[in-house]
């Protein structure tokens, strides 16, 4: 008997590396975000450290000039902050939006492999059959020799 093919094989293919394409994409939106909120703890952190030199800063009796030079530079480490945060919000309605993707992707992928699985039963059904038919020949052959000797 012939081997099982599945007349959908190559849809089923595409449907596979659609599905593993919609993955990668997510993934490339979770590292993006990652990136960005790791951005945000690295200057998160400037402005603590900026925070203690300016109290260093006015310890050790600086210039003027010098200690006006830092609240301007943690207001735009507070304003890139702010920006990057935005960033994300937006990074995260694409991650949900790539999410739906994905889970539409899966339900078609799953809808072919079901119909895989139902035309593999369906020849195994026949394998059987045909095994049982041709066992069924072989011992009504036997029966048939016996009945002759």
């Amino acid at each position: 008997m012939k081997r099982f093919e599945f007349k959908l094989e190559t849809f089923l293919k595409l449907k596979k590396f659609n599905e593993h394409k919609a993955k990668v994409e997510l993934g490339v939106v979770l590292k993006q975000i990652r990136d960005k909120q790791d951005k945000i703890m690295e200057l998160d952190a400037d402005i603590e450290t900026a925070y203690k030199s300016y109290d260093g800063f006015l310890a050790s009796g600086s210039t003027v000039k010098n200690v006006q030079l830092f609240p301007m530079m943690i207001e735009s480490r507070k304003t890139h902050i702010k920006q990057i945060q935005d960033e994300i919000l937006l990074l995260q309605d694409e991650y949900k939006i790539k999410v739906d993707n994905l889970n539409k992707k899966r339900g078609e992928l799953k809808v072919i492999e079901k119909l895989k699985e139902k035309d593999f039963i369906t020849y195994k059904k026949e394998v059987n059959k045909d095994e049982m038919n041709k066992l069924d020949e072989i011992i009504q052959i036997r029966i048939n020799r016996k009945e002759v000797v």
